[in-house]
């Protein structure tokens, strides 16, 4: 996963678009609209005025859901979904207990996010195929509330955190084709028992920890169990 972004709604169908050049995406659009960079992953707060400013400056049009990448190479899929249901119409009804988002390509199924329940969910597509916003539907639970999540994760590639935010650090994993999904500033590493900087891999990426490990040699790579992205990297601790 990714970012994940909560918007109670009005209306059960949700809605994403991606902005022309590419950095951007737009979710929950006929409610309060959320923009979020594509680059790293953050949030870009805005007013309603800052907003029709930032919109003329970055032209953004809306996506269809799709399970088919642009390039008809990949598709998107969950797995462990309960018995009997399928996918019509590009959506997924009526699943039940913890399933996994999927995209499938060259015959090689890779896990990109995890869903634990919802009523429905669909799935956008970046005009490249480098990203994948999931939108998954909850019904009003008298708590809650009825509302859209949207997981915005990658579009098969190894997904990279990097927390504390490091801008700096950003860059030169961006320079190095690493998918950095989320530069978090909230985020901080408490296990004092460990070195301050860390490459957390998740079973699976051993590969692609080692590509790390090379691009950063005075960072330890140890093993993860808990993350929900492939790749997370703690540049020192808060």
């Amino acid at each position: 996963m990714i970012s994940l972004l909560t918007a109670l709604v009005a209306s059960a169908m949700p809605s994403v678009a991606f902005t022309e050049d590419g950095q951007f995406v737009l979710t929950n659009l006929d409610e309060a609209p959320e923009v979020i960079s594509l680059v790293d992953g953050s949030t870009v707060f805005l007013t309603d005025q800052d907003f029709a400013k930032w919109a003329k400056e970055h032209p953004f049009k809306r996506a269809t859901a799709s399970r088919t990448s642009p390039d008809g190479k990949s598709r998107a899929d969950v797995v462990e979904i309960a018995a009997g249901r399928a996918w019509k119409n590009e959506r997924l009804a009526q699943t039940r207990g913890s399933t996994e988002f999927r995209v499938v390509r060259d015959g090689k199924s890779r896990t990109v996010g995890s869903w634990f329940y919802g009523e429905s969910v669909m799935v956008f597509w970046s005009p490249d195929g480098t990203r994948t916003v999931w939108a998954t539907h909850y019904p009003d639970d008298l708590r809650n509330g009825e509302r859209n999540e949207y997981f915005i994760t990658t579009g098969g590639a190894p997904s990279v955190k990097v927390g504390p935010a490091d801008d700096k650090l950003v860059r030169a994993l961006l320079d190095a084709g690493f998918d950095v999904v989320c530069n978090d500033s909230s985020s901080y590493y408490d296990d004092k028992r460990r070195p301050v900087k860390v490459i957390e891999v998740a079973p699976g990426f051993e590969a692609e920890g080692e590509k790390l490990k090379k691009l950063l040699p005075d960072f330890t790579i140890v093993n993860s169990y808990l993350s929900s992205y492939d790749l997370v990297i703690f540049p020192a601790l808060r």
